[in-house]
């Protein structure tokens, strides 16, 4: 039956009451007028129904003029008519339920739809609440990400500066001028190329605290990291008047000497004569020369040398030979030499071959590999530089067709094995490298012509040599 108004939903649909009224009772209990005090114990009047009204219920039964009464309790006939149930139907006036037939039902419309919308605006209003807390949160997370992503990169940087790729470079004299804080200790690295970053350098000696830096002369490497730097400065500064002379890696003796004889970049007061005369010195001589080995070629070690006011040339020339024993010995070179079945002379002999051919660090045991494979093959070296040594040109080296088929000792070209003594003065990479040879069976090199680095393409099959040779030529990198 079609009903007056929508009811509230199920779960807040309640007991409710009379509008206007306090004491929301029941409503069949006020038709029926049952007591208002039920907990008082006194007695409700009974109400006596009219003609045709059928009574049912629990409160008894009883007769009427059209005949028995029926209830819980009680049962007998009654005249043909419609029953409705447990509880009298007069009030609704039939089978009709409008508003009509019940204007006043006891339920309050406007209660019922304005807490239905009520209900709808609370759920709709926390439903927005929620998803703007969700919102929040979510950018929260971004950004905390975000700054997470940006102070790793910062201190990946960061950590770039205070500790920069690769190892040291060449040794340096940095003065110190007298009164320099650390802040400006940090500016003059920077500026000499021992740090990269003096900005960086300030905050991290703020942590570090060091302590302040005497002024003078000190002696540093470049491309140090900052803990190599402050330890360099706490060695303390050179001594007044102290010269710093670097002996670079590949130099003959000749040109070594020449080096620290020189009135610009070497020693003052050094003369060629003074050198002449400390290499002929019996202290001198280094403990891997062979008895009759009159030449110290190979055994000046090429290293940055501090050259205290009043020092001669011998004491120069015994630092450099002393500085390379201490150096064979560090890297066990009798017992791995031994192992290579060769003498430490002649690894050190190897290891000058390798500083004069060797393009890049890698190239270094490869070229090792190749001299070694040669010789057990008793093939001719074949290396050029050999050649070169004894032509002593400077600026470079042209060897002609009579250089290559002369009868010197230094020929490597149609003479085999080692070269009578080292070709130059090897560093320590290029000892290491000929006593820890790279594994492979290569027999020739030549430059890469489609490298840019200097390296070289190693093989063991002469065809590819002599094809990748050809590509060198035909690069203009003087591969003939």
């Amino acid at each position: 039956m079609p009903l007056s108004h929508e009811p509230a939903p199920p779960e807040r649909r309640r007991r409710r009451g009379r509008r206007g009224d306090d004491d929301p009772g029941n409503a069949f209990e006020e038709f029926w007028e049952g007591p208002a005090n039920r907990d008082s114990g006194e007695a409700a009047p009974r109400q006596t129904p009219t003609r045709g009204q059928p009574v049912s219920g629990a409160y008894g039964g009883g007769t009427t003029e059209a005949g028995p009464t029926t209830g819980a309790y009680r049962t007998g006939s009654a005249p043909p008519g419609p029953r409705t149930g447990a509880y009298p139907a007069a009030p609704y006036g039939g089978d009709t339920y409008t508003n009509d037939a019940y204007p006043d039902d006891g339920y309050d419309e406007d209660y019922y739809e304005d807490e239905y919308d009520d209900y709808e605006g609370e759920g709709g209003e926390g439903l927005s609440r929620r998803r703007g807390c969700r919102a929040v949160l979510i950018s929260f997370v971004v950004l905390l990400v975000a700054a997470g992503v940006g102070a790793w990169f910062a201190w990946s940087w960061a950590q770039g500066e205070i500790d920069p790729s690769g190892d040291p470079g060449e040794t340096v004299l940095v003065e110190i001028p007298e009164g320099a804080s650390t802040s400006d200790v940090g500016h003059e690295l920077a500026d000499a190329g021992v740090i990269s970053n003096a900005t960086v350098w300030d905050w991290y000696i703020r942590f570090r605290d060091p302590g302040e830096f005497q002024a003078g002369p000190y002696r540093m490497q470049l491309n140090s990291s900052f803990t190599e730097a402050i330890d360099a400065l706490e060695e303390g500064a050179l001594p007044p008047n102290a010269t710093l002379i670097t002996v670079p890696e590949g130099l003959t003796m000749t040109q070594t000497l020449a080096r620290l004889a020189d009135p610009e970049d070497g020693v003052s007061g050094f003369t060629a004569e003074g050198l002449q005369a400390a290499l002929r010195d019996p202290a001198s001589r280094s403990s891997v020369l062979p008895a009759d080995q009159r030449s110290l070629e190979g055994t000046l070690f090429p290293e940055s040398y501090e050259v205290e006011e009043g020092d001669t040339e011998a004491v120069v020339v015994q630092r450099m030979v002393a500085q390379l024993d201490s150096t064979l010995a560090e890297l066990d070179m009798q017992g791995r030499a031994q192992a290579l079945g060769l003498s430490p002379y002649q690894v050190l002999t190897v290891a000058s071959l390798i500083e004069e051919e060797a393009g890049t660090e890698e190239d270094r045991p490869r070229v090792a590999r190749v001299i070694y494979n040669r010789l057990a093959e008793e093939m001719p070296l074949q290396i050029d530089a050999t050649s070169c040594y004894v032509k002593n040109e400077p600026g470079g080296c042209t060897l002609t067709e009579a250089d290559l088929a002369s009868d010197s000792p230094y020929n490597t070209r149609n003479r085999q094995g080692l070269p009578p003594t080292p070709i130059a003065s090897p560093g320590r990479a290029s000892i290491e490298a000929a006593l820890n040879p790279a594994d492979g069976d290569w027999l020739y090199y030549v430059l890469d012509a489609e490298a840019d680095d200097g390296s070289h393409f190693f093989t063991a099959d002469y065809d590819e040599f002599v094809e990748a040779r050809q590509r060198c030529a035909d690069a203009g990198l003087g591969c003939g």
